[in-house]
């Protein structure tokens, strides 16, 4: 039982019996020779076989040619052929020729290689073959029958091949004692020489198994052939393990069967490389030749390189053709093409060829044998054959009866689009949902949709009237009814308009099935009709234009409600009549032969009158006056159609005004004024005499419009040009360029008093007293003259001049006027330029303050220090304030100094706190910077990163002029300044006449003398005086006082005699750089204990 489950076990597949009975036969038949030669009485291994040398060299060489045929057919295997398997048999036979071939030339006998001859030698070489042999047969049968992973694993495997063969040989040929005996003289095969051959038996008995386990499904590889090998294989191993001789006839045997299990696996490996491939490949070749019968397809194959083509027999068939009637060429093709596509067919071929697609497919006639075309279609693909030439291989396809079905096709849907074309209306038919199954051109243009995109569209899409439930009952009951319907509805084009249609239908049934056959007539222009009579006559009786309707004799026929209105008169009192009874009589006659001289020319006329009204007002009309003529071209009527314009012209006056005047104070405005420069240069040319151009500022306007509010400005400047006004003459003009800026023309001047006495009027007449409400404001203007023609320039230069000599003015104490001249020019350049200097500086960093020790006089302690700026100029080398400070007065520089200043103290205060010299710091303001609007704020915003810094740390010191500027003003910022812990030191005390009542008002903190003062009242009672009164004064109000300008011990001790308690100048210290302070005062304090 057991034995019949081994059988069935190792039953080959069915495919294989066959095979497998004949190497079954042939394998007992070597079996059968090798047991006669083992039980021969002679025992033929035991005997010499003569002339076995070259016996031997024979079957070695046979066995090698074998071994290197094995490798040559299976590494050369090509596509899925080239197995792993095959391709190790390859390289595995490829070594076992190579020990064959060293075994072969070792042998006794044999010219020495490189070591003498001898058995042990050509032993080592054999026992490597047979091991590599069996071992390479066991691989290929273990491992599934698959390619390798990566082409380039052969290429290592073929290189560990021949590294090893070389290795080896290397070994025998140079340190052959390194090996054990194989064979000993006169003893006969070691047993590590048979244990070894027994080995191999094992190793190809195994094999044999494994293959016979193999076959009991289908392999991808002659398993029969690879078996038969190992058998024979391992039965001439047996032989080599008899042997007692080298030259017995055992030996003969054994390389015999060896080399006919060589020729089981070159039959093997061919049959897989070679054989199989071949075979499918005719297997596929007839399939494909079948296919391409029964589906009448043709091949065809062109060589792009040589412009050789190959044309199949079914290609030449399709055409009615034998395979020898055609000759294979281009020219042929060629010849074969209509003429009507020849040009187009080979154009498709040259754009394939130049476009790289893959892809290749052309359609065309070609003569067909019997004389008729045929049409073709060509498909193709791009391919390279073994050597890498470009090939085009396609088929061809007779699509004869296709294109003639589709021929009879367009000809009906012509037919059928022509019906529809022709018709005038839009037909459209739709299903029983109201969906379009067909639809006529004239119906697509009508909705702006292709047929394409209305068929299957549903009405509802385009129907504008009725509602989707109201469509469905409509279809339905026009379906149901079997009459012919008629009724009007709204379509919506694809753009959204809309057209208004007139639809006639009827129902029908098409292929069983029933449809609605409609009929649409675009009838938006008759409506277009109908609703203009009806908004013509609307227009007509509803217009707030007049209309008036003549005959050709140009009688009035009819007139509208607005012409009553605007006229006054009725129509039943102007039909009839002719339209001159409306005439003003500001026409003459020639107006109106042009009028009508042009209306018969060009149908219309259009412009303005002016008419009379039946209360006999002129009033002015904008007219258009139209012909209307018949079909031959002749007048039947004129139409009138006229609006008041009588408050378009009050507006225009009143634009035209806006446009030349200054909105508030009513004088003329830059753009008049330039007009009336250029008229009054050329009067002032024409007539020989002087102009002058006087470009006056409000003095101080900035701090009144910001202070008391723009109500109050705009009248301070409405009484301002009232005033100037009334001080010059008629033919004088005022003009407003804006802001507080105005521009005084003075013409017909004949000397330069003339202008001079004006002007000094108009600055009297300025400084007078505002009373603006319950408000005084005093102000005055700085004014700037430029002469023409002393000044020859046009109009732009002059006012530039003007404002030059103006801004010179300003400068020199203001409430005054200069004249413009070159010098002036000169130094307006020169003062800009120096501004734009000190404006570089300040950005260069090239300010530095300097500080001047403030000291308490009775106790000598350094209380605080002047910030005093100075300039490091490039040039002139290091500048005191009086040399730059006074250009940039009442200047936008002057407040960004100003702030430079208070941020470069507020820095250097924050740098003496933490080194422990506590000091306050006063800093020099100016009037134009303390008042301007966001002095506060920008203050705030300065010290906001010093809050370490006390009360009272940073004083501001302002001139005595300053405050008494505006005493209100100046009060407020002071308060607001001294909430964010700054004091006041009143500077110059003594200069500005301040009376007792405004000083007691103003939270200054100090006051500080002049040093004029003080210089002098040793040597001036005077002075001396009013220093003594100035202390008393202080002690009065408890103010502090500060005097400065102390240079002599003699002024120092009589300060403090009067009871002054602080003081500053030369004789203390002068002013240093911030980093000179610390040392100064440590030896100030020493002088003092020296003292």
């Amino acid at each position: 039982m057991r034995s019949l489950d081994l059988f069935n076990a190792l039953r080959p597949h069915p495919m294989y019996g066959k095979a497998m009975t004949r190497m079954a036969r042939l394998l007992l038949v070597l079996a059968l020779v090798q047991w006669l030669a083992w039980l021969a009485p002679a025992r033929p291994g035991t005997q010499p076989f003569p002339n076995y040398l070259p016996l031997h060299m024979l079957m070695e060489t046979a066995s090698i040619i074998v071994s290197i045929m094995v490798f040559i057919v299976g590494w050369n295997a090509r596509g899925a052929a080239r197995s792993g398997n095959v391709v190790g048999l390859a390289c595995c036979f490829l070594a076992v020729g190579a020990f064959d071939f060293l075994h072969m030339v070792s042998y006794v006998g044999m010219p020495d290689l490189v070591s003498a001859n001898d058995a042990q030698k050509h032993l080592n070489f054999w026992l490597a073959a047979r091991v590599l042999a069996a071992g390479g047969l066991l691989a290929a049968a273990v491992r599934r029958w698959r390619p390798f992973a990566a082409d380039a694993t052969r290429y290592w495997l073929l290189g560990a091949t021949v590294a090893g063969v070389l290795a080896l040989a290397w070994v025998v040929l140079w340190h052959q004692d390194w090996l054990p005996d194989t064979f000993i003289p006169g003893h006969g095969l070691t047993a590590l020489k048979k244990n070894t051959e027994y080995l191999v038996i094992a190793i190809n008995l195994a094999t044999a198994v494994l293959l016979l386990a193999r076959i009991r499904r289908p392999q991808p590889f002659k398993a029969v052939l690879l078996f038969g090998a190992v058998m024979t294989m391992a039965m001439g191993e047996f032989f080599f393990t008899l042997y007692t001789t080298m030259t017995g006839s055992y030996n003969v045997l054994g390389h015999l069967y060896k080399t006919i299990s060589y020729l089981f696996i070159y039959r093997a490996v061919v049959v897989e490389a070679i054989d199989m491939p071949y075979n499918a490949l005719a297997q596929l070749q007839e399939r494909l030749t079948f296919s391409l019968q029964a589906s009448n397809t043709g091949l065809w194959d062109w060589d792009l390189a040589s412009d050789e083509i190959y044309l199949s027999p079914e290609w030449k068939a399709q055409l009615g053709y034998g395979p020898d009637a055609l000759s294979n060429s281009l020219a042929t093709w060629d010849a074969l093409l209509h003429p009507q596509d020849r040009e187009a067919a080979w154009q498709t071929v040259r754009d394939y060829l130049a476009s790289g697609r893959l892809q290749y497919e052309n359609a065309f006639r070609m003569r067909h044998a019997d004389g008729g075309y045929r049409w073709i279609l060509a498909r193709g693909e791009r391919h390279k054959d073994g050597d890498g030439n470009a090939h085009l291989l396609g088929s061809h396809v007779d699509i004869t009866a296709q294109k003639q079905t589709e021929q009879a096709l367009r000809a009906e849907s012509e037919k059928n689009l022509a019906l529809l074309r022709n018709a005038s209306d839009g037909i459209h038919i739709l299903d029983a949902h109201g969906d379009v199954i067909e639809a006529s051109v004239a119906f697509c243009a009508m909705l702006g949709y292709t047929r394409e995109e209305l068929i299957g569209m549903n009405v509802a899409r385009w129907d504008a009237r009725f509602g989707q439930a109201e469509l469905d009952a409509l279809l339905a009951r026009q379906l149901d009814g079997g009459v012919h319907n008629q009724f009007e509805t709204r379509h919506r084009r694809k753009d959204g308009s809309l057209v208004d249609v007139e639809i006639s239908n009827c129902p029908l049934e098409l292929a069983g099935q029933p449809v609605l056959f409609n009929s649409a007539r675009d009838i938006t222009e008759r409506k277009r009709v109908e609703a203009q009579l009806r908004i013509t006559a609307s227009v007509f009786e509803n217009s707030q234009e007049g209309i008036l309707i003549t005959d050709d004799e140009n009688d009035i026929v009819d007139v509208n409600a607005a012409f009553t209105r605007i006229t006054g008169y009725a129509r039943d009192e102007v039909v009839g009549r002719n339209p001159r009874m409306l005439s003003s009589g500001r026409h003459d006659g020639g107006f109106y032969q042009q009028l009508w001289a042009q209306l018969q020319r060009d149908g219309y006329w259009r412009g303005e009158l002016w008419d009379r009204r039946k209360s006999g007002e002129v009033y002015p009309e904008l007219v258009s006056i139209s012909a209307v003529r018949d079909e031959r071209g002749q007048v039947q009527r004129y139409v009138a159609v006229f609006s008041d314009i009588s408050q378009i012209k009050a507006h225009e006056d009143e634009l035209n005004r806006a446009a030349h005047y200054d909105g508030l104070t009513g004088v003329p405005n830059r753009v008049l004024l330039a007009d009336r420069m250029k008229q009054a240069i050329a009067r002032t040319a024409r007539e020989g005499n002087i102009m002058a151009v006087c470009y006056l500022d409000l003095d101080g306007f900035k701090h009144i419009n910001d202070s008391l509010g723009h109500d109050v400005g705009d009248q301070v400047l409405i009484e301002a040009a009232r005033r100037i006004g009334a001080s010059v003459r008629a033919d004088d003009t005022v003009a407003r360029l804006g802001g507080d800026e105005f521009v005084v023309l003075l013409l017909g001047l004949h000397q330069a008093g003339e202008w001079e006495l004006t002007l000094r009027r108009l600055l009297e007449a300025i400084a007078q007293p505002f009373t603006i409400g319950d408000k005084t404001v005093t102000l005055s203007a700085s004014a700037g003259v430029a002469v023409y023609p002393l000044d020859q320039e046009d109009p732009d230069t002059l006012l530039r001049h003007a404002d030059q000599a103006m801004y010179l003015a300003k400068q020199s104490g203001k409430n005054r006027y200069h004249l413009y001249d070159t010098a002036l020019d000169r130094q307006a350049r020169d003062q800009l330029e120096f501004l734009a200097s000190i404006r570089h500086g300040l950005e260069q960093g090239q300010f530095e303050l300097y500080y001047q020790p403030k000291v308490n006089l009775r106790t000598r302690a350094v209380v605080g220090a002047e910030a005093l700026i100075r300039w490091h100029h490039p040039q002139r080398g290091l500048l005191a304030p009086g040399a730059f400070l006074a250009q940039v007065a009442n200047t936008e520089l002057d407040i960004q100094i100003g702030e430079w200043v208070a941020a470069t103290a507020l820095a250097q205060l924050r740098t003496w706190h933490e080194q422990g010299l506590k000091l306050s710091v006063s800093i020099n303001i100016s009037g134009y910077h303390l008042e301007s609007p966001d002095f506060v704020d920008r203050l705030r915003k300065l010290m906001a990163p010093y809050p370490m810094l006390p009360f009272g740390a940073l004083q501001i010191e302002v001139l005595e002029t300053v405050a008494l500027n505006d005493i209100a003003i100046v009060r407020d910022i002071l308060a607001a300044c001294g909430r964010l812990g700054v004091t006041f030191a009143l500077d110059d005390f003594g200069t500005g006449y301040s009376s007792l009542s405004y000083l007691s008002s103003l939270p200054f903190d100090e006051l500080k003398i002049d040093q004029s003062f003080v210089r002098d009242m040793l040597d001036d009672k005077g002075d001396l005086a009013i220093v003594q009164g100035v202390v008393a004064l202080a002690a009065a109000f408890e103010r502090q006082i500060v005097a400065e300008g102390i240079e002599t011990p003699a002024h120092y001790q009589a300060l403090l005699d009067m009871g002054c308690a602080l003081g500053q100048g030369y004789g203390i210290a002068k002013p240093m750089p911030a980093g000179a302070l610390p040392d100064w005062r440590g030896q100030w304090l020493e002088r003092e204990v020296a003292a």
